[in-house]
């Protein structure tokens, strides 16, 4: 099982919360490959925060837009004070990074843009995509993470 450490320090973990390293790009039709393969140029990498109490995926608009990613649509929902937020909807693909490869890349998810950028997140993995996950484990005190697909 893939074991990595993106965050060990505990105190940019209580202060960032659980983020992963992931590559971001435009969506393909077919599959790729899921053998690592090293992080190709046309994808960008970031880090994306784990919050198992978002049910989508959440970009922020400026990375949506340099990144050109297709509106597929709109959609409603909350913020926590319970206001209605009216969104895009995006469609990325996304793989995750382990010793510098890219593994299990996903040709094309949706994800919700927010209504506008937030420090230090500019992704956000929600249940959405979670669900797609077998097992995951987060140590906070070590930043670091399993994830089984």
């Amino acid at each position: 099982m893939p074991i990595e450490s993106f965050a060990n320090n505990s105190k940019v973990i209580l202060a960032r919360g659980p983020v992963i390293p992931i590559v971001l790009g435009s969506p393909f039709a077919q599959p790729q490959p899921q053998e690592a393969v090293k992080v190709p140029e046309d994808l960008h990498q970031t880090g994306a925060l784990l919050d198992t109490g978002a049910s989508n995926c959440c970009i922020n608009p400026s990375l949506a837009a340099r990144l050109n990613l297709p509106i597929v649509g709109f959609s409603n929902s909350f913020d926590a004070s319970m206001n209605q937020i009216r969104s895009k909807v995006r469609s990325a693909s996304i793989g995750f990074i382990l010793k510098g490869a890219v593994i299990n890349m996903i040709p094309a998810i949706e994800i919700s843009e927010l209504p506008k950028d937030i420090p230090n997140h500019s992704l956000i993995i929600g249940r959405s995509l979670m669900a797609r996950f077998r097992a995951m484990y987060f140590c906070f005190k070590t930043g670091e993470y399993m994830i089984h697909f």
